[in-house]
């Protein structure tokens, strides 16, 4: 019910309601899992269309971030909030470790290689980790 209505009632009332309650969100795939192996690169076949999707527990998220190339994969990609993604990854990825100090720090180095020439963009997103 939406504010006293049935799906129903909002459907006759409203049917244009429904073209504008969409949900869209779009994926950056970074890695992938071969059986217990983590690929860090593009799966060999693309998702099928409609595929559930489900979030990793720690586990899975400490194996897809245990390396720096899932930073260099959103680094290099377009059309996304770059800075703000790896912000969120990088906590969540944290979070997963529960607060790992060391794990924040060699990311934080890589992300120094990464951006070598761009220092306020690095103090900035590392502002903003911690």
């Amino acid at each position: 019910m939406l504010y006293g209505m049935t799906m129903d009632e909002l459907r006759r009332e409203q049917p244009h309601i429904f073209e504008l309650l969409k949900t869209e969100f779009h994926v950056l795939i970074t890695a992938y899992s071969d059986g217990e192996k983590i690929r860090f690169s593009l799966p060999l076949l693309p998702p099928p269309i409609h595929t559930f999707i489900y979030e990793c527990n720690s586990n899975e998220v400490e194996k897809l971030t245990s390396e720096d190339f899932f930073l260099r994969t959103i680094i290099s990609s377009t059309n996304i909030p770059i800075d703000e993604l790896l912000i969120s990854s990088l906590r969540y990825a944290q979070d997963a470790r529960k607060k790992d100090k060391d794990y924040i720090v060699r990311m934080g180095k890589s992300l120094a290689r990464i951006f070598k020439d761009d220092y306020e963009r690095l103090s900035s997103v590392l502002r903003r980790v911690v």
